[in-house]
């Protein structure tokens, strides 16, 4: 009776779908919410397209893909500045050059926008991709001449 009974659950377990093979290995995932995301860092000078010298005061933002700041630094007296924050993987970043305190740099200068191409410094696991940066990157701002008119 045994014999008939483990037969008929052989053969009536795979046609109900039910399958015993593999049962003693538990596969566990991590449960993830939210988006991918990488951190990001750059670094570079802001200087005066006539005279080559750096620029301070001048706001420096990273951009989403709806150019909207995901962060915003002020040039030093160097013209230097440093943007770091999280977003979504890309090995690029749009980054935009804004002058805001009028005339006390020397002049009023145009907003200029790059795209920085990033480098991927460190990987990441899971949702985390990692770390991605620039270093050295230039803008370059040229005289507002709208002002003038």
């Amino acid at each position: 009776m045994k014999d008939v009974l483990l037969s008929i659950c052989r053969w009536l377990l795979p046609i109900l779908g039910v399958s015993a093979v593999g049962c003693n290995t538990i596969y566990q995932t991590a449960d993830e919410y939210g988006t991918p995301y990488a951190d990001f860092e750059i670094k570079g000078k802001v200087t005066d397209a006539a005279t080559s010298g750096p620029l301070q005061g001048i706001e420096v933002s990273a951009l989403d893909s709806d150019a909207v700041p995901m962060v915003s630094v002020t040039t030093d007296v160097e013209g230097r500045f440093e943007l770091t924050g999280s977003f979504f993987p890309a090995e690029s970043i749009v980054i935009r050059a804004n002058d805001i305190d009028g005339e006390e740099n020397g002049g009023l200068f145009a907003p200029a926008t790059i795209t920085v191409q990033l480098d991927r410094s460190a990987g990441g696991d899971g949702w985390y991709s990692g770390k991605y940066t620039a270093e050295n990157v230039s803008v370059t701002l040229s005289p507002d001449l709208s002002s003038d008119w």
